[in-house]
C-alpha cells in the first residue's frame, strides 16, 4: 500500500510506520517508532490497494508523540444476535453516519464512507440530485456546484435509521437552500516551523486557497487547500504576527491571526 517515504521530523527523526490504530472516523492512524510531530493514516482502509490512500505524515501534531498510539475502544459492537451471551433478548437496531472525502482533481467528485453501526445489513444513499446507490461506501460525481442534501439510509431485519447531510460544493449555492456553516481553524496558534489548516463543516471547496500577510499587509504565503486537513510550512518567515485568511473563488471563509515564535 506504501513505501516510506523518506520523511524526518523536526528534531532529525523518521516517520516511519510503527503502531496502528482504527480510528472512530473509519481511518487507521499509524504512529512512528520514536518521538516525532506527524502521525500517518489510510483514509479509506476498506478499499483495496493503493486505493485505500495512506497518507503519510499527513497529520501535524501540536506536541511531539512518543511512540503511543491513541485508543479507541469499541463502544458500539452492540448485542451479539442469537448468541448464548444475548440473554437480555436486545436486537442490533443500526444507526446510520457516515463521512465525505473530496477527489482533489475534481471537486464535483465526492466518496462516502460508512461509519453506521449496530450490524446493518443494507445500505441506501440518496445523493440529493436523483442519484441512488446501495453500495456499503460509494464515489459520486454531482453534476455541478451547488447544494446537495446526501442521505444513507441503513437497515437490518429489526428496524432502519437515515441520517441525512447537506453539502456545498463550491461557493455557489442552490437556491432556496441553505448554505452549510463553513469551520476554517489554523493550528497550532503560536507555531513554529509549520501550523495546520482546517476546511471542516460540509463545505467542499471548488478552488479554495490560504493566504498569509505581514503586518506591513504584504503577501507572504499563498497555497491550495482541500476539505479536511493540510499543512502550512513556515520556514523562512520571521518571528512576529501575520493574518491569514481563506477564499474560494473570491468567497471568504474564514481569517484571522497567526503568531510565528521561534
Amino acid at each position: 500500500m506504501a513505501t516510506y517515504d523518506g520523511f524526518y521530523g523536526y528534531y532529525g527523526t523518521r516517520s516511519s510506520f510503527y503502531m496502528m490504530q482504527l480510528g472512530p472516523d473509519g481511518r487507521i492512524y499509524i504512529t512512528a517508532p520514536n518521538s516525532i510531530e506527524v502521525l500517518s493514516y489510510i483514509d479509506q482502509p476498506d478499499r483495496p490497494g493503493l486505493d485505500c490512500r495512506v497518507v503519510q505524515h499527513g497529520l501535524h501534531l501540536p506536541n511531539m508523540n512518543r511512540f503511543t498510539c491513541p485508543h479507541f475502544p469499541n463502544y458500539r459492537l452492540g448485542p451479539l444476535d442469537g448468541s448464548p451471551c444475548d440473554t437480555l433478548g436486545l436486537d442490533n437496531h443500526p444507526v446510520a453516519k457516515y463521512r465525505c472525502w473530496q477527489d482533489t482533481s475534481d471537486y464535483l467528485t465526492v466518496g462516502f464512507t460508512d461509519l453506521s453501526t449496530y450490524a446493518p445489513t443494507a445500505w441506501a444513499w440518496d445523493f440529493g440530485d436523483g442519484s441512488i446507490s446501495q453500495d456499503t461506501s460509494p464515489v459520486h460525481t454531482f453534476p455541478g456546484g451547488g447544494t446537495y442534501e446526501v442521505c444513507l439510509t441503513v437497515s437490518n431485519q429489526y428496524s432502519s435509521d437515515t441520517y441525512c447531510k447537506v453539502l456545498q460544493l463550491g461557493p455557489s449555492a442552490t437556491e432556496g437552500r441553505p448554505a452549510p456553516q463553513v469551520e476554517v481553524s489554523v493550528f497550532p496558534n503560536p507555531a513554529q516551523s509549520f501550523t495546520n489548516v482546517r476546511l471542516g463543516g460540509d463545505y467542499l471547496p471548488r478552488n479554495a486557497r490560504l493566504t498569509l500577510y505581514a503586518a506591513t499587509g504584504h503577501l507572504v504565503h499563498s497555497q491550495h487547500v482541500t476539505a479536511g486537513w493540510g499543512v502550512v510550512p513556515l520556514e523562512g518567515l520571521a518571528p512576529g504576527i501575520y493574518f491569514w485568511e481563506v477564499k474560494d473563488d473570491g468567497r471568504l471563509l474564514g481569517n484571522g491571526k497567526l503568531v510565528r515564535v521561534e
